[in-house]
């Protein structure tokens, strides 16, 4: 494609190719069905359970098992910023390797409508932040690092990566028999190829996004998230009030 590309000034290619696609890929193995682990609730209830597990570390968790957020998206969420209390989630950054960028595709710039429970343990949790701060950050203010929540976060509490509670949220989503196109926005899947899929604008009813958010819920018991553990975050903004 790169090679394809490159062209003279009028336009026309420079080099023509021709690929022999048998030769190309005789030696590929077929790779077959790959592992795809999704958490499941008795694996996340249990953290939610566990009062060795902090508070920021339960939340982190449970919100991304309650709306199907990348990981990059949660480590990018600001308060007053991409969440302002208002049952929303704006996606437009990522976090890669510390560095602020757009989310990975096209279609990863989406609202998603939240469930009552999954605001109320948002607001509980930032409630001493302060406007713009990094959700899930260090104690400097900076956001969280993905090898750090895989290792110190997932692995201890038995969650098989971030991408498992994401495969959550869409089979619970597909078990609750909310529209497809619905699903396809609030996880940012691009459209598929069928016709009927692409008309419709299901999507685009912010009424019925909200009414299907509040029907399905999350399946969890959002609220012990947060329960006499805040004084456990960590969070800088928390820790320095405790210091006053």
């Amino acid at each position: 494609m790169i090679l394809e590309s490159h062209v003279n000034a009028d336009g026309e290619p420079l080099l023509t190719l021709s690929w022999n696609h048998d030769f190309v890929f005789q030696d590929i193995p077929n790779v077959g069905k790959q592992h795809q682990p999704a958490a499941t609730k008795n694996q996340i209830n249990a953290v939610l359970k566990n009062k060795q597990v902090k508070a920021r570390d339960k939340v982190l968790i449970t919100l991304a098992a309650s709306t199907g957020l990348r990981v990059g998206e949660i480590l990018a969420l600001r308060v007053g910023g991409s969440w302002k209390n208002d049952g929303v989630i704006r996606v437009t950054q990522s976090i890669w390797k510390g560095k602020t960028q757009l989310p990975k595709t096209a279609s990863s710039l989406r609202e998603i409508n939240l469930a009552p429970s999954t605001n109320a343990m948002l607001a509980e949790f930032t409630a001493d932040m302060p406007q713009g701060a990094f959700i899930f950050a260090t104690r400097t203010g900076k956001p969280l690092d993905a090898a750090h929540i895989r290792k110190y976060i997932l692995k201890p509490t038995g969650i098989p990566g971030m991408h498992s509670l994401r495969r959550y949220r869409a089979t619970f989503l597909r078990e609750k028999n909310v529209p497809y196109e619905l699903i396809q926005a609030w996880l940012g899947h691009a459209r598929g190829q069928d016709v009927t899929e692409r008309y419709s604008k299901l999507d685009e009813d912010q009424e019925l996004r909200t009414a299907w958010a509040e029907r399905v819920g999350t399946g969890l018991d959002l609220s012990l998230a947060t329960k006499s553990q805040m004084g456990k975050v960590g969070h800088p903004a928390r820790q320095s009030q405790n210091n006053h």
